[in-house]
């Protein structure tokens, strides 16, 4: 017996956990729900509490390289003890809400997201399980993004980035980059969009924008970054007309 719990805390013929997700679809501020299946090992063990954590990669700068690191978006817990009996065969129901700051997926992009469910078992190995998500934008955000085609810009890429100081604490920003979608049709390098909060269809967002450099002082204030321009705002985003109005008396 004594062999099969030093096993056990090494992830031999410990207990296991596997999640089923009532739909790996979500959108942000939405509710993802699902069922806990936990199946007992060769000895009796007991887990505190059981973790559930969606996780994505946040690029990072370290000594002058970028590096992309796993991070926690955000962590539900289901407090135990939960006694686990020999090949005993358990279920728990989960359900939380996907915060607003959580990224969302876009297809291509070099940051998935997923749930991981782990049983916080003292002493022993995570046996964790990990089930990828499709993370989706509000319909107010979505018409934001639309929007910005509409404009003639294509999204470029959507990075999550390390921000320490960021508000809430949550120390990541995702940002969408558009670039005009035909060189020379705006006066305009690319923008970037950055979602903040949402009330009632309006959106805070957080747009930066880098102008093109025309003539030479065009030239030197792309040279010393002077460029770039933050605009704090609130876009009515009720439909994708409304905020291609409201964008379009923004951006040049």
């Amino acid at each position: 017996m004594a062999l099969q719990k030093l096993l056990a805390a090494v992830g031999v013929g410990s207990a296991t956990i596997d999640a089923v997700l009532d739909d790996d679809r979500v959108v942000v501020g939405g509710t993802l729900s699902g069922v806990l299946r936990i199946r007992g090992g060769a000895v009796e063990q007991k887990a505190d509490r059981i973790l559930l954590d969606v996780s994505t990669y946040v690029e990072r700068e370290v000594n002058d390289s970028r590096v992309k690191e796993a991070r926690v978006v955000h962590r539900h817990e289901l407090p135990g003890p939960f006694v686990i009996a020999p090949n005993g065969n358990y279920e728990e129901r989960f359900a939380f809400h996907v915060p607003f700051h959580t990224p969302v997926t876009v297809h291509g992009s070099r940051y998935p997201i997923w749930l991981r469910s782990g049983l916080d078992i003292p002493f022993a190995m995570d046996p964790g399980d990990q089930d990828m998500l499709e993370v989706y934008p509000t319909q107010a955000m979505a018409n934001v993004l639309t929007a910005m085609e509409r404009l003639g810009f294509s999204l470029y890429k959507a990075d999550v980035e390390h921000r320490p100081r960021w508000r809430g604490g949550v120390g990541f920003v995702q940002e969408f980059e558009f670039r005009p979608a035909h060189r020379g049709q705006r006066h305009l390098d690319e923008v970037e969009v950055v979602f903040l909060g949402e009330s009632g269809g309006n959106v805070e967002v957080l747009l930066q924008i880098d102008r093109a450099a025309r003539g030479l002082a065009g030239m030197l204030m792309e040279a010393t970054g002077t460029d770039e321009s933050w605009r704090h705002v609130h876009i009515p985003a009720h439909s994708v007309e409304v905020a291609a109005q409201a964008l379009g008396r923004l951006l040049p």
